[in-house]
């Protein structure tokens, strides 16, 4: 019923219909009513209701043995979006990581990997940060992220005074992305590296 009425877009009630199944049968392996609605809570912007009901899920999964893959595949991914989204940068790498190093070939890795190396970056951790952007760049060319991922790429390369393999990441952004609104990042990205390389 909680489908069908998602599918009908009548959201608010299917996660009413969510929530009450949950709360009726506690005990029971309800693990995709758990990500549908927390998914449900995603979308509305719910980041701490979604995280909390994906966190009690991965916990539950550790306890009483593993979820299937597929459900796994989606708990992990939503639930390290929603650690990213409420600046909860640490948890969301972990959640990340483990995704990536459990699903290297879902849709979802570039993704997974854009927003890893990002809470990275957002720790400071930029050595670790490159390796996630640099997966983006070489594997999923074609990927939304990306764009996004070359140039913070550069700017983590920057960061560890590799000044050349940033100004070649920039210089590569700006040869990728020419009509890119970013553009002006990566031209001041390979000014600044060619300023540190004395030239």
């Amino acid at each position: 019923r909680a489908f069908c009425l998602r599918k009908l877009g009548k959201t608010d009630e299917a996660a009413t219909v969510y929530r009450e199944l949950l709360k009726a049968s506690p005990n029971e392996p309800n693990g995709y009513a758990t990500v549908e609605l927390a998914e449900l809570e995603a979308a509305r912007e719910k980041f701490e209701p979604a995280a909390v009901l994906l966190r009690s899920l991965r916990s539950d999964a550790a306890k009483q043995g593993s979820l299937p893959d597929e459900l796994r595949e989606a708990a992990l991914y939503r639930l390290g979006i929603c650690e990213f989204k409420l600046a909860r940068h640490r948890e969301a790498a972990e959640v990340l990581d483990e995704f990536i190093r459990g699903f290297e070939k879902s849709p979802l890795a570039a993704s997974a990997s854009y927003f890893c190396g990002e809470s990275l970056f957002q720790l400071g951790a930029h050595e670790r940060a490159c390796a996630n952007f640099a997966r983006v760049v070489e594997r999923f060319p074609k990927d939304a992220a990306c764009e996004p991922s070359l140039l913070r790429l550069g700017e983590c390369q920057a960061q560890l005074q590799r000044w050349a393999e940033s100004e070649k990441s920039f210089a590569e952004h700006l040869d990728r992305f020419k009509t890119s609104e970013l553009g002006y990042q990566a031209r001041f990205g390979v000014g600044w590296a060619r300023e540190n390389l004395g030239r």
